[in-house]
């Protein structure tokens, strides 16, 4: 039995075209190794008949693609704004509690790299909390009007030798949601009763109703999936460009074998070879490049009693330029602007400096952005129906929430020396505000 298929047991449901939502998870298993630093492409062949395998080095594009569009989306300067002012204060409590400014970059970086994450509300102790899950511990199990209204969060641990597995499914109809939980050891359900030892006092089943939507938010990237999984599993940023990571990973790991193998090589004629007995007795032979004595040869042709430097010229100006080219077109394929992801002769622009061009790279973040606030927004919403529930909020309190992403946040050192300068030399600041600016 699948994973897909005992959830959807325990719900008591069947599930329509199971194999082909089976799919989505062996594409999740594949980005998930590339974006690790494991990609199909690790291990490559050595020279020679017997030559076995060897693990390329690897430039780890994909984490540098899903982090840099991390930054450009979100940054800890978003503005969350509520109807009321008590409705506020409660919202940033919850932040601070749950170091959300600092939580949400590195899961909207996994968002992006596995194409999916979930964010559950929940309440503990009188207290709400935030529990950030990414692709590799939450499955969707149902879709409606492009809402995942039904998902499961897995935990796995080991205790004492033994392998567990927690199911947590929160199934969400006609404005009822129910929390169903489960405990699998070794493939053998175990009884929640006869678990506390394990995870605690846990219900089995927990209803709550008058709910007009789940207590947990999917996110995902603002790409269709064009892999037929109907909606229900997004997308990696770099589902389409693996085979421009797969040739990345090539030319960098042979720029670095290139200072392997180009290292500076000496040819000394057999004649000045010495030879010692290990401990084995199996005899070594080496040149002492530090015996200063001088020695007597016998050869007719001088020549052969030459020592010739025959290392090779590095091919390094071959090597950037490639991985230059291949970077530009990484980025074509993410949907950021030629060279964002250079290296050579480039500098950091703000994030206004690139809304200002209306470039490729402001395209892309205006896109994401619009889904990024759709589902804080709901995240919001269901902390604040969370408060009311459990009495921190009175019941007639807004959940209304609004968001504004600061467009100015991501910018260099270069960039706000030279905007206050200008403002300086305009009479506008003085030296003390361009101190303070920079």
């Amino acid at each position: 039995m699948s994973l897909r298929e005992r959830l959807f047991k325990i719900i008591g449901k069947k599930e329509v075209n199971s194999a082909e939502k089976t799919s989505g998870e062996n594409l999740l298993w594949l980005w998930n190794s590339i974006y690790n630093g494991t990609p199909p492409w690790i291990n490559v062949r050595r020279g020679g008949l017997n030559g076995g395998y060897r693990r390329l080095n690897c430039f780890n594009g994909a984490r540098v693609v899903s982090h840099e569009l991390a930054n450009l989306c979100f940054s800890e300067q978003a503005e969350f704004k509520c109807r009321e002012g008590n409705s506020k204060v409660f919202l940033d409590t919850v932040f601070n509690k749950n170091d959300f400014f600092v939580q949400f970059p590195d899961f909207l970086e996994k968002v992006f790299a596995l194409g999916m994450g979930a964010i559950k509300v929940f309440a503990d102790n009188d207290e709400v909390k935030l529990d950030f899950v990414d692709a590799n511990s939450f499955i969707p199990l149902k879709l409606e009007n492009g809402i995942v209204k039904c998902g499961a969060f897995i935990s796995r641990f080991t205790i004492s030798n033994k392998s567990y597995i927690f199911y947590e499914i929160h199934d969400f109809s006609a404005n009822n949601c129910q929390i169903i939980n489960r405990l699998f050891c070794e493939n053998r359900e175990v009884p929640l009763h006869n678990a506390e030892e394990v995870i605690g006092k846990v219900a089995e089943r927990i209803e709550i109703k008058n709910l007009k939507k789940p207590l947990f938010t999917c996110f995902r990237p603002s790409i269709a999936n064009y892999f037929g999984q109907n909606g229900l599993y997004g997308i990696s940023v770099f589902a389409g460009a693996i085979d421009t990571l797969k040739s990345i990973d090539i030319v960098f790991d042979s720029l670095q074998r290139e200072f392997v193998l180009g290292r500076k090589r000496i040819i000394v004629p057999t004649s000045a070879i010495r030879g010692e007995y290990d401990e084995n007795g199996e005899r070594k032979q080496y040149f002492d490049v530090n015996d200063e004595v001088f020695q007597a040869f016998s050869a007719d042709d001088r020549e052969e009693l030459k020592i010739y430097d025959n290392s090779a010229s590095l091919r390094i100006d071959e090597h950037v330029k490639a991985l230059e080219q291949l970077l530009n077109i990484l980025c074509a394929q993410v949907g950021l602007s030629s060279g964002s992801l250079s290296y050579v002769n480039q500098t950091a622009k703000t994030a206004t400096e690139v809304i200002s061009q209306n470039s490729k790279s402001h395209r892309t973040r205006s896109s994401h952005q619009k889904v990024i606030a759709q589902g804080l927004r709901t995240v919001c919403e269901n902390i604040l129906i969370m408060g009311k529930a459990i009495g921190a909020l009175p019941i007639n309190s807004s959940t209304m929430v609004e968001i504004e992403f600061d467009d100015s946040v991501i910018t260099d050192t270069d960039s706000k020396l030279d905007n206050a300068l200008k403002l300086f030399d305009a009479g506008i600041i003085t030296k003390d505000e361009v101190l303070e600016r920079i």
